[in-house]
């Protein structure tokens, strides 16, 4: 009885010293204060081994390699993810440089995830990093396309990549959003159906 006291009453400081800490407001919340190593290692194994088990069974579309699906998926892209992930041959925008944690270099990372991850992943996004869920405003379809493009990403030039983006909108891609210096110096729906898990 006594070790279950005890156990309870250890419980009981430790609840009280967790809620005074949260309302002493002396929790440094800036962005600007990178994660300890062990903080940072905990989150993102987090995040991965919860994306990789969420995706299981999802299966991509036969049209993933499909060059007019890899198109549409660039114009996807480009109005949805280039203000923290950058064209091909761009420094990441402000915004990007102000995350915490900063958003990956898809080009870098795309081959790391199945194309059921990046879905998943693009669909729901995940909490507390910035990344938002498309799944509400674009059709899984859509959602397909845009992974089409990042699977493409590592073996496209930055003309390549403008290209693509010229031929779904009959022009060079729009103002930079957000962009990096060049913003700095002044140049210039449908609901998708959730997967069920």
């Amino acid at each position: 009885m006594k070790v279950v006291l005890g156990f309870l009453a250890l419980a009981a400081l430790a609840i009280g010293g967790g809620l005074e800490f949260v309302y002493s407001g002396r929790a440094d919340v800036a962005a600007t204060t990178p994660h300890w190593a062990a903080t940072e290692w905990l989150l993102s194994t987090t995040m991965e081994h919860a994306a990789r088990r969420q995706a299981k069974g999802l299966e991509p579309p036969a049209f993933l390699e499909d060059d007019a699906r890899v198109g549409a998926g660039a114009a996807a892209y480009d109005d949805m993810c280039v203000t923290c992930h950058a064209r091909p041959g761009e420094e990441p925008g402000v915004i990007a440089r102000g995350l915490n944690p900063e958003p990956p270099e898809l080009a870098e990372e795309a081959g790391e995830w199945s194309p059921g991850e990046l879905f998943w992943i693009t669909q729901h996004g995940v909490r507390m990093t910035g990344m938002p869920a498309f799944g509400p405003t674009h059709t899984d379809e859509e959602l397909w396309e845009a992974v089409a493009l990042v699977r493409r990403l590592p073996r496209l030039s930055p003309g390549e990549y403008r290209a693509l983006v010229g031929a779904r909108a009959g022009d060079e891609p729009g103002p930079p959003h957000a962009r990096g210096l060049e913003s700095e110096q002044g140049h210039g729906h449908e609901h998708g159906h959730s997967h069920q898990h």
